[in-house]
Order: C-alpha cells, then structure tokens, then sequence
C-alpha cells in the first residue's frame, strides 16, 4: 500500500521516522522544556487556567475549531447546491472537512496506545511518573491503572489539521497561505501546552507531520477520483492542486 502512495506522503513518512528517534536519543525535549519551568518556583511559564491565555488558547480555539468543522460539514452536504464557489471546490472542501475529523482521532487513539507522561507529570517537574521515552518501559515500581495520553500532541491537531487547505486552491501563493494558516494554528497552541506543562517539544512536531500525512493521503484518495473518471475532464483544478503538492 505505501508504494502506491504519492512520494510527498513516503518523504513526510520518512521525515515522521527521523524526527522520531531524534528526539527519542538526543534529549532535546527535557533541553528545550526546562526553559519553561521555574525551579526555584517550582511552576511553569503559565499557570493552566492564567486568563486570557486559557480562553484564547485553549477554550476558545476548541470552540472555533468545532465552529469550523460543522460549518465545512453543512457546505459541502447542503450549500453546495445553491452557492457555485462552493460547488466548484467540493471536493478540496471534504478533503479540508475530512483533515480536520481524521486528525484528531489518530492522534488521540496514539495517546492512548502511546502512553506516554506529560511534562508536569514527571518528577524533574514537580510530578510523580519517572520520565520515559516512547521506546522505554515504565519501571516496575510505577502503576497506573490509565493511559497518561500526552504523545503525541492533540490540542495542537487541530490547527496541524488546517495545513490541509493547501488542497483548497490552484496558485502556489495561496497554497502556501494555507499551510502558513495550518502552521502557525499549530504551534501557537503547541506552544502554549508547551509554557504550562502539556507537551515536550517532540509532541508537537509529531503531531505536524501526523496532520500533513493524513492530509496528503485523503487529498489522494478524494482528489484523485476525476482522474480515475473515464468520463470525467482530466484537466480539473483539484488534480493541478494535487500535481502542485508533488511538483
């Protein structure tokens, strides 16, 4: 199945595999989250309910999000019919809408299965888990009766989830203005997980390249369909958008 797959979806693969085991052995993650945590304090940058960092961040953000996903989910099922941009660009919309539902459920069924500690809940910070990689085992004396579900990054999904409307247009300038949306979503959230003690910093680039492969394999799959169309004009916009992410 991968073989079959566009060569921007097995680069990104590979890419995920590198950034993996970087940060599994090099300790960049305990290096960049102690500039976050005051030890004489014994605190974090920010405090998890410090307002307005927690309605902007975090409340507020999940709402838009959820905002967004019913209102793609209504265009694409009903507004389609009446309003012709939408009509037009259908196809990018569902590949925006199925992004923003796909990406999330893979990254929290990965925090469940993964297992892995938060910042805030290891010793080094002030909590009671050992500190352990995704290749490490929890040592014998540790028992938890549920998953710590913090790898990889979920809050910041959702705005990783947004790279995918690069799908939604044909010039290259808006293609990237649509990643730089998804991107920068990404992180200031990712960020501020990071500043009260949610996320390593691996997290959350994870979580990036989790959300821009999941896009890229639904862009495949729903795109592509015109041009496995006998009857249908090869020449369509969705398929220059989907040649434009490989060129």
């Amino acid at each position: 199945m991968i073989d079959q797959l566009p060569q921007t979806v097995q680069r990104s693969l590979f890419a995920l595999v590198i950034v993996v085991c970087f940060f599994e052995f090099s300790g960049v993650d305990m290096l960049v989250q102690r500039g976050f945590f005051d030890v004489g304090m014994g605190q974090w940058l920010l405090t998890r309910d410090s307002q307005p960092w927690r309605f902007l961040m975090y409340d507020g953000i999940k709402k838009v999000f959820l905002l967004l996903t019913l209102g793609l989910f209504l265009a694409v099922t009903l507004a389609h019919q009446k309003v012709a941009w939408i009509r037009q660009h259908r196809r990018p919309l569902v590949v925006v809408l199925l992004t923003m539902i796909f990406v999330p459920v893979v990254v929290n069924f990965l925090k469940w299965y993964t297992d892995i500690p938060c910042p805030r809940d290891i010793r080094p910070f002030g909590g009671s888990a050992p500190y352990v990689t995704l290749f490490e085992h929890y040592p014998a004396w540790f028992l938890h009766d549920s998953s710590l579900r913090c790898y990889p990054a979920g809050h910041a999904s959702g705005g990783f989830a947004l790279m995918s409307l690069f799908f939604l247009f044909k010039q290259r300038r808006f293609q990237y203005l649509g990643l730089a949306i998804g991107l920068t979503l990404g992180w200031t959230t990712g960020m501020y997980k990071m500043a009260i003690g949610d996320h390593f910093l691996s997290h959350t680039v994870v979580s990036m390249l989790i959300a821009w492969i999941v896009a890229c394999v639904t862009a495949y799959f729903i795109l592509r369909e015109k041009r496995l169309d006998p009857m249908a004009d090869t020449d369509t916009e969705e398929t220059a958008v989907w040649q434009s992410a490989n060129d």
